[in-house]
C-alpha cells in the first residue's frame, strides 16, 4: 500500500514552490503529532484502566499498537522527502543498514495497515456476536481475542515478507533511491500489478463489503430488537443494549473514516493499473495532486483511529482525563519546586554576598544606609533556612504534614521556630525599608541635621526593629505547635483553648498585622519618597547653577541612592502586594472558610501571593548587587576567579 510507490513520477510545474512544500509539510506533522499523542494515549489509558481490557478493547488496543508503527517509520520518511524536495535514500553509508532500513520503512507501515483492518474486521465480528448471538459472547475468552491478534499479525507479515526481497537501494546517477523490484527473479511490472490488485482487493475492497454486510446485520438487529427491550426488558438489559448501541456506533465511525481514507488510493491505485497499464498518467494531477491526496489520506488513517476512539468512547475520554490531571499535577509539583529551590539558592547567595561584601569593605560602613542594608541582608537569610526548605518539601511530597516528630519536642520547637523566624524577617525587613527612608529624607530636606545621628541611634533603631518584630510574633510560641491526624503530624496555628473563639483572634491578629506592618508603612514610603523627589525636583535648577563640583558629586551618590530604595519599595509593593490582597478577599469577603466559590483560591492564588512574598528575600540582595556601583565592584574583587578576569582585562 505504502510499497505502491512510483518512482518514475515526473513533476508537472518543475520544482514545487515553497508554499506547496509548506503546506505539505505542515500537514504530515499535523498527523505525525496526532498519530503519535492518539495512539500512545489509546495505549496508556488501556494499560492504566483495567476496566478497559476486555473484549473489543483488545482490539482496539492491537489497532492503536498498529498504527503508531506509522509516525515511527513511514511520516517521517514522507516529511523528508517533501521537505528536501527528492525522493533520494538518506541513508545510503553503511550500504547494510541503509538496505535494512529501506526495507522496514515500507515494510512495518503497510503491515500496520493490514493489521488495522484485520482488527476492525475482528470488532464487527465481535460486536456481531454481541448483538446478534448475546448468548454466545462467554465463547469470546480473552485467550480467544488474543489469538485473534495473533493471526492478524501473522497473516500481515506474511502477505507483506516479500518486502524484504523487493525493496533494496538502487544508485541512479549518482544518488541512491529505495525502490520496489520484483527482479531479476520475476518480471516486476506484471508481478507488481497482480501483488498490488490482489493486496488491495483482499484487504480494502473486500473488508469494506464485509463489513458494511456486518454492520447492515447488527443495525437490523437492533432495530428489530428496540420494541422489545423497551416493553419487556429489565433496565439492566435496557443498559447493555445502549452500551452495545453506543460501541456499534464508534465502530460504523471508523469504518466510516477507514473506508474515506482508504476508496482515494484504492481509486488511484486501480486507474495506474487498469487504465494506464502502470505507465506514466497523462494528465497532470495524477502525477502530482492526486498521488499527494491519496497517499496523505491513506496515512492520515493512523491519527483518525484515536479521535475516533476519544470521541464516542466516553470511558477512554474519562480515563485520558485522569492520566492528563496527573500528568499534570506531577508537572505542576515540579515547576512550583523548581521555582521554590531557584528563589532558595538566589536568597541564601545573595543575601551572604551582602553580608560579605559590607564585612570585607570598610568604606560601605562609613555610610549610615548600609547598615540597614546589612540588616535587611541578615533578616532576609533567615527565609531560605526555614520557610523555604519546608515549601520546598511540602511540594514535593504532595503533602503539608509536618517531617521532624520523632522526639516530639524538638518537632515542636521546630514548628514554632519555622515560621516565627522567617514572619519577623519580614517585618524587620519592612521596619528596616522606613529606616532608610528616614535615613533618606533627612539626608535630602534637612543635610545639615543628618550628621547630628550617630552610628548608635542608628544601632539601636536596628536593635529596636528586631525587639519589635519578636515582640508582635511572640504568640507565635504559643499559637503554632504539633497535631497528629491519622498518624500523621501536623504544624497548625490555634489560638484555643486559652482563647476560646480562635477564628475571631486569628483574623483580628492578621488584620492588625497587614494594617500596621503592609498598609502603613507602604503610605509612609510612598509620602516620603514623594517628598524627597518633590525636593530634588525643586532645588534642580539651583544645585546646578551654585552647588560647587564636590556638592553635585555628593549629590549624584545620594541620588543613586535614593533609586536604588526606589526599586527596593517597588519590588516590596510588588512582592507583597498579592499576599495582602489574598488575605483580606480570605477575611471579609470569604469569612476565612474553606468553602470557596472559586476554585483558584484553594491553588493558585495561595501558591502565587506566598511565593512572591518568600520572593521578596531573594529580590532584595540582587537590586543591592545591580544597582549600587560599589557593591558590584566590591563583589569582583571577593568572587576566586575575580583576580584572573582582571588580569585578562588587563593583558588585553
Amino acid at each position: 500500500m505504502n510499497g505502491t510507490k512510483n518512482n518514475s513520477v515526473q513533476d508537472c510545474f518543475g520544482e514545487p514552490s515553497r508554499a506547496t512544500t509548506a503546506f505539505k509539510a505542515l500537514a504530515y506533522v499535523c498527523i505525525f503529532v496526532v498519530s503519535l499523542i492518539g495512539n500512545g494515549g489509546i495505549l496508556l489509558a488501556i494499560y492504566k484502566n483495567k476496566q478497559l481490557r476486555r473484549s473489543i478493547n483488545y482490539f482496539v488496543f492491537n489497532m492503536a499498537v498498529s498504527d503508531i508503527l506509522n509516525p515511527l517509520t513511514i511520516l517521517p520518511v514522507t516529511f523528508v522527502e517533501i521537505v528536501s524536495g527528492s525522493d533520494t535514500w538518506k541513508v545510503d553509508d553503511p550500504w547494510l543498514l541503509g538496505n535494512f532500513l529501506c526495507k522496514l520503512s515500507f515494510f512495518l507501515p503497510d503491515v500496520s495497515v493490514a493489521v488495522s483492518i484485520e482488527s476492525l474486521l475482528l470488532i464487527s465480528l465481535d460486536r456481531l456476536i454481541a448483538v446478534v448471538f448475546p448468548l454466545r459472547t462467554r465463547y469470546l475468552s480473552p485467550k480467544v481475542h488474543l489469538m485473534s491478534i495473533l493471526c492478524a499479525w501473522i497473516i500481515a507479515i506474511a502477505v507483506h515478507a516479500p518486502y524484504f526481497y523487493t525493496f533494496r537501494l538502487q544508485l541512479y546517477e549518482n544518488k541512491t533511491y529505495c525502490v520496489a523490484n520484483w527482479g531479476p527473479t520475476f518480471n516486476h511490472v506484471e508481478t507488481h500489478k497482480r501483488f498490488v490488485t490482489a493486496t488491495f482487493i483482499t484487504f480494502v475492497l473486500v473488508p469494506i463489503c464485509v463489513l458494511v454486510i456486518v454492520y447492515s446485520v447488527i443495525a437490523w438487529s437492533l432495530c428489530q430488537e428496540r420494541k422489545k427491550m423497551e416493553q419487556e426488558s429489565s433496565n439492566h438489559q435496557k443498559k447493555l443494549g445502549k452500551q452495545s448501541k453506543k460501541i456499534v456506533c464508534s465502530s460504523v465511525a471508523i469504518v466510516a473514516a477507514f473506508a474515506f481514507c482508504m476508496i482515494p488510493q484504492l481509486v488511484f491505485i486501480f486507474t495506474r493499473i487498469f487504465v494506464w497499464n502502470w505507465e506514466v498518467p497523462p494528465n497532470c494531477a495524477f502525477r502530482t495532486t492526486i498521488p499527494f491526496i491519496a497517499s496523505f489520506m491513506l496515512h492520515a488513517w493512523s491519527a483518525v483511529n484515536p479521535c475516533i476512539c476519544f470521541i464516542f468512547i466516553k470511558t477512554y475520554r474519562d480515563t485520558l482525563k485522569k492520566l492528563l490531571c496527573s500528568l499534570w499535577s506531577t508537572a505542576e509539583k515540579a515547576w512550583k519546586a523548581i521555582a521554590y529551590s531557584l528563589i532558595l539558592v538566589v536568597s541564601f547567595v545573595g543575601n551572604v554576598l551582602v553580608l560579605l561584601i559590607f564585612y570585607k569593605n570598610r568604606q560601605l560602613r562609613r555610610s549610615p544606609i548600609n547598615f540597614f542594608v546589612f540588616n535587611m541582608a541578615f533578616s532576609d537569610l533567615f527565609n531560605p533556612f526555614t520557610i523555604m526548605p519546608i515549601t520546598v518539601v511540602q511540594i514535593i511530597s504532595g503533602s503539608d504534614s509536618w517531617k521532624v516528630s520523632n522526639p516530639w519536642l524538638l518537632g515542636n520547637i521546630l514548628c514554632k521556630l519555622c515560621y516565627f523566624l522567617p514572619d519577623v524577617s519580614l517585618i524587620v525587613s519592612i521596619q528596616t525599608l522606613l529606616l532608610i527612608s528616614f535615613d533618606r529624607l533627612l539626608a535630602v530636606v534637612f543635610p545639615f541635621k543628618a550628621s547630628l545621628i550617630s552610628p548608635k541611634v542608628r544601632l539601636t533603631a536596628i536593635s529596636c526593629t528586631w525587639l519589635i518584630a519578636s515582640a508582635l510574633h511572640a504568640p507565635y510560641f504559643y499559637t503554632f505547635q504539633l497535631f497528629s491526624d491519622q498518624n500523621e503530624a501536623y504544624c497548625k496555628q490555634l489560638w484555643e483553648p486559652t482563647i476560646a473563639d480562635h477564628l475571631e483572634t486569628h483574623k483580628k491578629f492578621v488584620t492588625a498585622t497587614y494594617i500596621i506592618f503592609f498598609l502603613v508603612p507602604f503610605c509612609l514610603l510612598v509620602f516620603v519618597y514623594g517628598i524627597i523627589a518633590w525636593t530634588l525636583s525643586n532645588n534642580n535648577k539651583r544645585r546646578q547653577r551654585e552647588l560647587s563640583c564636590i556638592q553635585r558629586q555628593r549629590d549624584q551618590k545620594l541620588r543613586k541612592t535614593i533609586r536604588m530604595s526606589a526599586a527596593i519599595i517597588i519590588a516590596f509593593f510588588i512582592c507583597t502586594t498579592p499576599l495582602f490582597v489574598y488575605m483580606f478577599t480570605m477575611i471579609f469577603i470569604w469569612n476565612w472558610t474553606d468553602d470557596l466559590q472559586a476554585c483558584s483560591f484553594h491553588t493558585w492564588i495561595p501558591f502565587f501571593s506566598f511565593f512572591m512574598v518568600h520572593a521578596w528575600s531573594a529580590v532584595n540582595p540582587c537590586i543591592c548587587l545591580i544597582c549600587i556601583n560599589v557593591y558590584r565592584s566590591s563583589l569582583v574583587r571577593i568572587l576566586p576567579f575575580s583576580s584572573n578576569v582582571v588580569h585578562v582585562t588587563a593583558t588585553r
